[in-house]
């Protein structure tokens, strides 16, 4: 008895457990389909930051850098090639850094998460 109560409690944790991550990755699909504001507002309560990228030539500016609705500009010396166009709406999480920033104009930055917006 008290064997069958430990399988069946551990089937359903492990089911729980399961069931979690496709639930994630079926709310990122459905975020996706959905309009801007709502997409917005799905990401930022889950702790995502909204900005554009940005490309840059002038001299002292980084090539890439992620520019915040406030007019802030991140950079992140590993950003991903398929992140790189300009004007690309972005969703990101990230962690400050505490070393010189290569441009005048951003800030250092890790991504720990980024997403098409």
């Amino acid at each position: 008895m008290k064997a069958t109560l430990l399988v069946t409690a551990a089937l359903c944790s492990l089911m729980s457990l399961s069931s979690c991550k496709s639930t994630k990755e079926t709310k990122k699909e459905m975020i996706i389909a959905t309009n801007n504001e709502a997409q917005k507002e799905v990401f930022m309560k889950e702790g995502y930051t909204s900005g554009i990228i940005v490309h840059s030539e002038e001299e002292g500016d980084c090539e890439w850098t992620i520019k915040l609705e406030d007019g802030r500009h991140y950079e992140s010396m590993s950003m991903k090639e398929e992140f790189k166009k300009n004007d690309l709406k972005v969703y990101f999480k990230f962690i400050p850094q505490r070393r010189m920033s290569n441009c005048t104009k951003a800030s250092p930055i890790e991504i720990t998460e980024i997403v098409i917006g």
